[in-house]
């Protein structure tokens, strides 16, 4: 079987391999590796804002870089969001979803 660029063995299925996109295919794994060898992973992701980015809500869903290891998904704090671009100006369907 190949082997994918974490070492797991694996074929990807033909409609992924096709598909032109961001590679969680490739992240997802790697999160799990990870989480189960305890290796310190760096990896960007979507996880619960809780703190991050201060202009935002807590529970607001961000894409930031995170930490994973075998206590899990750690987010670590991003640069602040420009006042033009924070959570006053996203449309309440974002903020409240």
């Amino acid at each position: 079987m190949p082997e994918n660029s974490i070492g797991l063995c694996h074929t990807k299925p033909e409609v992924l391999a096709k598909r032109v996109g961001g590679g969680y295919s490739e992240v997802a794994p790697s999160v799990i590796k990870a989480i189960h060898t305890n290796q310190e992973k760096l990896v960007i992701v979507n996880v619960p804002n809780r703190g991050a980015i201060g202009s935002l809500p807590d529970d607001a869903v961000v894409e930031i870089p995170c930490l994973v290891n075998v206590s899990g998904v750690h987010g670590l704090n991003a640069p602040e969001v420009p006042r033009l671009c924070g959570a006053s100006s996203l449309p309440p369907r974002i903020m409240n979803s």
